[in-house]
């Protein structure tokens, strides 16, 4: 997972994707909780625009569901950018995580 400032399409994320050994957790996951808001919110609300904040799963790990989280606390934001949270199970013990 990271905060790789890449945009979809850019040169990192397809060397990243590129061979099939990891793969976009959002577009893997079974269930999407929100709308593929844009994660460099500058501390302000959620608007549409390019996720730059990536989760990547191997093959074999399952993607139950995953979100852009825009909760503030306190009326404000922990990071410029916001999360993306994903609940994942991974192959070697089934154990769901979050």
């Amino acid at each position: 997972m990271g905060d790789l400032n890449a945009g979809p399409g850019s040169r990192p994320l397809r060397e990243l994707f590129a061979r099939g050994h990891l793969l976009d957790a959002w577009h893997a996951a079974d269930t999407r909780l929100t709308t593929e808001y844009g994660t460099y919110a500058r501390y302000r609300s959620p608007r549409p625009g390019k996720r730059i904040d990536w989760i990547a799963v191997s093959p074999d790990v399952r993607v139950e569901r995953i979100g852009i989280n825009p909760a503030s606390i306190d009326g404000g934001w922990p990071s410029d950018h916001l999360l993306v949270q994903a609940a994942v199970v991974l192959p070697q013990n089934g154990v769901s995580v979050r």
